[in-house]
């Protein structure tokens, strides 16, 4: 049985539980593979980005070696938006922690994560693909349960917009 799951797990589960079955009980990797692999490349590539400060090509290459051309132009553009949109300067402009460790215990499972930005007074995760803020709840949510009075904040990079994340609606935290 599993007794360990990544906190962005519970989101799986919300949108597909046979998904979650496939993926996390029998390690399946999914159908579209390749997509799968564009996007968590270009998602990689930004937060490594994000944590060391870098955003020149140059560096961008040596942080994920064999990225492609492509994804450093689309990563720049989404490191541009974080560094320059007013919409991300309450929580870009202050002193927080990156990739914060998690743990929040579930109903006899142990949820790990890592927070991308941690302020004192929200936590935050990145996103860099197509986000809809519901989709996201429940790892947000076990973030903000594991750091008790935090607000749960998504920073969407490709439309640069905060999407707040209601952690009491989130079914996490009915079981907290």
């Amino acid at each position: 049985p599993l007794s360990e799951i990544p906190v962005s797990a519970l989101d799986t589960y919300r949108r597909c539980p046979k998904q979650f079955e496939f993926r996390y009980v029998e390690g399946h990797p999914g159908t579209d593979v390749a997509a799968q692999r564009d996007q968590a490349t270009l998602g990689d590539l930004v937060h490594l980005a994000l944590e060391h400060g870098q955003r020149e090509p140059e560096a961008l290459r040596a942080l994920l070696p064999g990225v492609s051309p492509q994804t450093v132009t689309q990563a720049i553009t989404l490191l541009q938006r974080w560094d320059s949109s007013p919409e991300f300067e309450k929580v870009r402009d202050v002193p927080a922690e990156s990739e914060v460790p998690l743990e929040l215990p579930l109903d006899g499972l142990r949820l790990q994560g890592r927070a991308d930005r941690v302020g004192a007074d929200f936590v935050l995760d990145f996103k860099t693909g197509e986000v809809d803020p519901h989709e996201f709840g429940d790892q947000l949510t076990a973030y903000a349960l594991a750091l008790p009075g935090h607000r749960a904040v998504i920073a969407d990079l490709r439309a640069g917009k905060l999407h707040p994340v209601r952690v009491d609606d989130a079914p996490a935290a009915r079981h907290g």
